[in-house]
Parts: C-alpha cells; structure tokens; sequence
C-alpha cells in the first residue's frame, strides 16, 4: 500500500512538471504495462487530481495548472532532521536560499507538538555543524543561480576587469562562493570568487566558443572537463604525507592528490596567470610539508614571495 501511495506522489509530480505526458511516457517513466499505468491514472483521478485527457495524435494528459500537490505528511523525526539539515546552512552569511531557508525552519517548528519542540531544543544544545566561516557575504548568488539554470550569458565585472561568461556551476568551500564560468575572452574555464564579482547582466553580445564544445553540457559534476589544459600552466607540489589532512580541509575541484610512496605525495593540477596569487596563497598553506614545488619558475615566485611577506613582518 505504501509502494502505491508514493507511486502516486511521483506520478502527481512528475505530471505537474509537464505541460502534456502520453499513457507511453507514463509506461516508460515508472516501468508500468499500458493497464497498470491507465489504473493508476484512475487512482489519481479519485484521489481528486484534476487530470484532462486529450485525444488525437497529439494527445496526452493534462494536469490543472492551478492544481497544487496535498501537503506531504513527515514523522517528528524527520522534521528534526530538516531542522538540523537547514541548521548547517546558518554557517553561511549567504546562500542562493537564505529567506527560504528561514521561512522552512519557521514553518517546521510551528507544526512540531510542545514535547518535540523542547526535544529540538536539547538537540541544537549537543549537536551541530563547524564549518569554515563565511569571510565575505555575497547578495547576488541567487540571481548568479538563475543565470546558470536559465543558461545565459553574462557581462560581469570581475575585480577591476569587464569579461564575458557563460556561467556553469556555483558551489561553497574553504569559507568562499565560488563560480565555474567559460570565459569567452580568454575561450577557457574559469573559476571566479563570487566576493570578487562587482556586477553582472545578461548580454546579447554575440559570442563563441569553439566548435567541439557545447556549453549546455557542463554542469557542477563535469566542468572541470572544460579546463583548456594548452591554455594554462601545470604545477606539482611534492609534500610529506603529513598534509594530506591539510589538503582535504580546503579542497579545489582542478587540483589532485596522488600518493607516490609512504613518506610523500603529489598535489598537482593547473591555473591561470591571474591566479597566481591565489595559487601562491594556497602553497603557503602547506609550508610545514613541502619538500619541492614543479616548475622551478614558480618555485622561485613562491620563495620571492615568502621572503617579502618576512621582511614586512621585520
């Protein structure tokens, strides 16, 4: 009975997200026999679903575009998983979703009984989330999130520069937002941080990019895969096994960590010029562990660089 009743709940869902689904798409989407889907499209006509069938070649069902899902039912434990879910994300100046966030908490609490809210209470009081603290709030993510899904490209001000993207995945780590982006100037990927960003609009420039690669495939799973290796400059840091923890603490989706015997590994991976300082930041992070750094010219930028920060400090 329960198989049947979330069965409906996917089938009220995935018709709502559609203007129009034929009895095949049913049959192929939920692997049902032609009678199997057409008694589950009666079940959801008693269930009180507004369902309009339309005949013809072109024909399918319809789902009432006023119609919205019933309210779904959750156990107090679940709702205290939420709590705790959403919780984590208070960590976060800023979020795609912050006045969602607060609006779900405040609604999830007001149908918990008394007993389950002084239950919430103990819980928030030994147990929570440490997360690297959010050093710049950033108040345009959720427009950055809808440029992404809508698939547009953007003229945006990077730092003092005017460049072109196409944006492509955004994500939170090591206490920053950052932005996957094709650059089209630079025709490369490209990661930006989102605090860096000064301002955006959409464009109707007409822009390219090159002809074995489609944009629209790329997401947060696979944008790396975009990285124009020939346009950019490989590094190698050789360290002792004793900073691989450091390395996990902060990782970055572009730089790889490769063990070649018990005393040392290899952190490798590439960059622009222009992140260059960002790169040199990220060695010092593993000054205690590092034995060499590959190519020597950037070996001898980060010792340059190492003895200008101590004679600043003398």
């Amino acid at each position: 009975m329960m198989k049947k009743t979330l069965r409906l709940q996917q089938m009220q869902l995935f018709l709502q997200g559609r203007q129009k689904v034929t009895l095949n798409e049913l049959m192929q989407e939920f692997n049902l026999s032609r009678s199997s889907a057409i008694r589950y499209i009666a079940a959801l006509e008693e269930l009180g679903v507004p369902l309009y069938a339309e005949r013809g070649r072109n024909g399918g069902y319809m789902i009432a575009p006023t119609y919205r899902l019933a309210p779904l039912r959750f156990s107090a434990d679940e709702i205290q998983a939420m709590l705790f879910a959403i919780s984590g994300m208070y960590v976060l100046q800023s979020t795609p979703f912050n006045r969602q966030f607060r609006s779900i908490a405040e609604k999830l609490k007001q149908v918990l009984p008394h007993d389950e809210k002084l239950r919430g209470e103990k819980l928030r009081k030994h147990l929570g989330v440490i997360s690297a603290k959010q050093l710049n709030p950033n108040k345009h993510l959720d427009r950055l999130l809808s440029h992404i899904l809508q698939q547009e490209n953007l003229s945006l001000t990077y730092g003092d520069k005017a460049i072109y993207i196409y944006p492509i995945a955004l994500w939170f780590g090591a206490g920053k937002w950052f932005l996957a982006v094709f650059d089209y100037g630079e025709q490369d990927l490209r990661v930006l941080r989102c605090n860096e960003i000064r301002s955006f609009c959409t464009t109707t420039k007409s822009l390219t990019a090159p002809e074995n690669i489609c944009l629209a495939d790329f997401n947060f799973l696979n944008f790396d895969k975009l990285r124009q290796e020939k346009q950019q400059h490989y590094f190698q840091l050789k360290i002792k096994k004793s900073g691989i923890e450091h390395f996990y603490g902060k990782p970055l989706s572009h730089i790889s960590l490769q063990c070649i015997d018990d005393k040392q590994v290899i952190i490798s991976g590439y960059y622009h010029q222009e992140e260059l300082n960002y790169l040199l930041d990220y060695i010092n992070g593993f000054s205690q562990h590092l034995v060499d750094i590959e190519p020597k010219s950037l070996k001898h930028r980060y010792i340059n660089e190492v003895k200008t920060r101590l004679n600043f400090i003398e």
